[in-house]
Parts: structure tokens; sequence; C-alpha cells
């Protein structure tokens, strides 16, 4: 079997060389030539507990605030396993609705015409039976035909294959109310592992941030936004020094949501937008149309509906329809 360069420094850096007459081998080496079986037992096992502490620690504290706050409600915001089932489809949902924003956000960004791509048989269109509609299957099929034109945000046959999975459990959901509490801790058990799965697939969004433009600072390239980030819901500031093209997109306003990753902006309204209520802003996905209005899920502890006028999001809606 292959080496592993990674273990072999956790191994060289938690024991002493070997020592014999003066000629020192380090852990690692001593370990792969006396016992191969032994080496690929102890690696199965550290990279075990890595992705342990992936889905412990990063995926509730470092992924995009949709996702995280989801799936951190899924292990501690939970009172029965029946609700427990019902966050942990909210959790890949909320893969869904994050990767179709950003697959749409990207091509939007780099320009990039879609005209002609069929999905199920029609060429996309602007409409409540195309990219506005609310049907997740045909969100998994759109974001499967047009990834090929993504660079920056990089989604794996694996993590599609995953979500076609995970789509076809819903279904079973209306049933969900017949469980006892046993019976739901089981299906729990079965339905987290193929999610984690999905979230290990996506170690990127450890490194993407979903940003809301505040203000404008002194001197004037540097800008303040709201940072989501984790399960949180509750955003930090984070002030950034912003080049001439970020300063001058015409989207840079308080209702639009960007991500942030590597320093590049990318504006993902109105996929991922915002919502004012009594002063607080709700950060929400975009469901579907609904004649001249959106309807949107607000992400919360009791998820709601809300609806915004299209007009508002008139300039979005004409750059897309450019691209199709």
């Amino acid at each position: 079997m292959p080496r592993d360069e990674e273990f072999d420094g956790h191994l060289d850096s938690s024991y002493p060389q070997i020592e014999i007459t003066g000629i020192s081998w380090p852990a690692s080496e001593v370990l792969f030539g006396m016992d191969e079986e032994a080496y690929e037992t102890a690696l199965k096992e550290y990279r075990s507990r890595q992705e342990q502490d992936f889905l412990d620690d990063i995926v509730p504290n470092n992924f995009p605030s949709p996702i995280a706050f989801y799936y951190y409600q899924t292990h501690h915001g939970y009172e029965n396993n029946i609700q427990r089932l019902h966050l942990l489809r909210s959790t890949w949902e909320a893969v869904i609705y994050m990767l179709y924003a950003f697959v749409f956000s990207e091509i939007r960004h780099s320009h990039i015409s879609i005209s002609g791509q069929i999905v199920f048989g029609k060429k996309l269109s602007l409409d409540s039976n195309s990219i506005l509609s609310d049907k997740l299957g045909y969100r998994i099929a759109v974001i499967d035909v047009l990834r090929c034109f993504c660079h920056i945000f990089s989604i794996s046959d694996h993590a599609i294959a995953i979500l076609k999975d995970l789509n076809s459990e819903r279904n079973s959901f209306s049933h969900i109310a017949a469980l006892n509490e046993k019976q739901a801790e089981e299906r729990f058990g079965e339905l987290s592992i193929i999610v984690n799965q999905l979230l290990l697939d996506l170690r990127w969004l450890e490194d993407i941030s979903i940003l809301r433009y505040q203000k404008s600072l002194s001197p004037a390239s540097k800008v303040r936004f709201a940072k989501y980030v984790g399960h949180s819901l509750n955003p930090e500031n984070s002030d950034k020094s912003l080049q001439a093209p970020d300063l001058a997109d015409p989207f840079l306003r308080k209702e639009n949501l960007y991500v942030d990753t590597h320093g590049v902006l990318i504006c993902l309204s109105p996929f991922l937008h915002t919502i004012e209520e009594h002063g607080h802003c709700n950060l929400c996905f975009m469901k579907k149309q609904n004649g001249n209005k959106l309807l949107v899920e607000k992400i919360a502890p009791v998820a709601s509906e809300a609806e915004i006028d299209l007009s508002i999001l008139s300039d979005h809606l004409v750059q897309i329809q450019s691209l199709i």
C-alpha cells in the first residue's frame, strides 16, 4: 500500500525516532517497514478521527451560516428524534440551495453564456417551471448540468450522486410522523451517515464566507460587511478593502448577499437574499416565482415564508436572462 505523507508527519511528530546502534529511523518508517497491516489500520483510524473532528468543529463553526445553522440544530437544537430528522433534511436542503446559488452566481460573475443548456429535456428559462422553480430534484439536475462551467466552486460527481440519493429520501418524510422515537432514531442514524459523506465531500465550503454590504468607510476603498459564518445567524462586522471593479459593482447594496472566496466577491442574490423585518435582517433562500412575487424561505429556528416583489430584483433577473 502507498504511504500517506500527512499521516507520516503525524506519526513522526507524535513519537520519537527509533535508534539502534547509533542509527535512527522515523516512527512512520519503522511502522510501515515492520507491519504494513498495522500501518494501514492506524491510517484508517487517523483519517476517521480527522473526519469526525471536521464534522464536530469545522462544519458548525466555519461553514456558511445557512448550512452550519441547520447542521448545528440537528445535533444540539432538537427536542425529539422526529424533529431531528426534519432538521437533518433542512441541512441537506440548505446544501442544495447554496450550491444552486453558487453555480448561477459564478456563471453571472464570469459572464458565461448558458444559452441552449438542456435540463429534463427542456432549455433553461427564467420562470417558475425552470430556474425559478422550487423543485429540488430539478435544482440538483441544473447544478449537475451547469457545474462544468464552474471553476471557483467545485462540485464533484460524488456530491451530485449523494444529493440525488437524499432527494429520493424526501418522499418518505410524509410518513415520518408515524414513526416512534426508536424508529426515528434509527432512521436518523442511517441518513446522517449519508449527509456526513456529503459534507466531507464539500470541505471547500469551510473557506466560504457570506457577506452583506453595510456601509462605505474611510478611505473610500474600504467597506464594512456583515459576515455570516458558522451556526450563529448573528453576523460579525468584517471590513474589507475593495478593488475598483468591486467598488463599482451596481449590486453592492444592503439587501444583496455576496460570497467571499479567497478574496473574490461574487453576488449571490437573488438565490440567497435578505429580507428586513422589524429592524432585523433575515437570510432567506429563493424558493420559486409566484406571479409577480418571489417566494422565499427565511433561515430561522422556525421556518417561514415571505414574498419579495420581482421588480425589486429586476436588475438581477435581467442579467440572468441575458445569459440564457
